[in-house]
């Protein structure tokens, strides 16, 4: 009886997530490049210090190191938290950033969302081309924008590698 219940409950979770997934790839598709470059620039910045204060690590951003039973587990409810935080103290930008990370960390460890986060990585990718520019055009605003930033920027999660027709 209770494996019942917890089966539909899971399967509600998952609904809800899948919801919230499409919804933000259809708000990137109506985005430009430059505004997509702009949110990958804002969102790997976030990566960095989330990795450095130990609230993401590198295998939960890894369908190839991600091991269920581990504290990665935890981190796409570490990253709602922090989404929720970031919401309140008015800084929306980081909140989209970190939001990257919660619907990759989520179609990581939930087979039936990998093929929505390989169409948000797809979506994201247009802003590729356009980094250079909304680099220069952050620096101009954040005067401590680590260049090492650069580097970072084209990180795609290992198995949300999006797929070209």
């Amino acid at each position: 009886m209770f494996g019942g219940l917890k089966q539909k409950a899971q399967n509600k979770f998952t609904d809800t997530m899948k919801d919230e997934l499409t919804r933000f790839v259809d708000s990137l598709r109506g985005t430009s490049s430059h505004e997509l470059a702009t949110l990958l620039i804002i969102a790997n910045v976030v990566r960095a210090n989330l990795v450095k204060q130990g609230v993401l690590s590198e295998s939960s951003l890894s369908l190839g190191e991600y091991e269920i039973g581990s504290d990665d587990d935890f981190a796409a409810m570490r990253l709602n938290k922090l989404i929720r935080t970031f919401q309140k103290a008015g800084q929306p930008s980081d909140a989209a950033g970190a939001m990257i990370w919660l619907h990759s960390v989520r179609s990581i460890q939930n087979p039936e969302l990998r093929y929505l986060g390989r169409c948000m990585w797809k979506e994201l990718s247009r802003g590729f081309k356009s980094v250079p520019q909304a680099y220069l055009d952050i620096s101009l605003i954040v005067t401590d924008l680590p260049e090492a930033v650069l580097d970072e920027v084209y990180f795609v999660p290992d198995g949300l590698e999006p797929e070209f027709d």
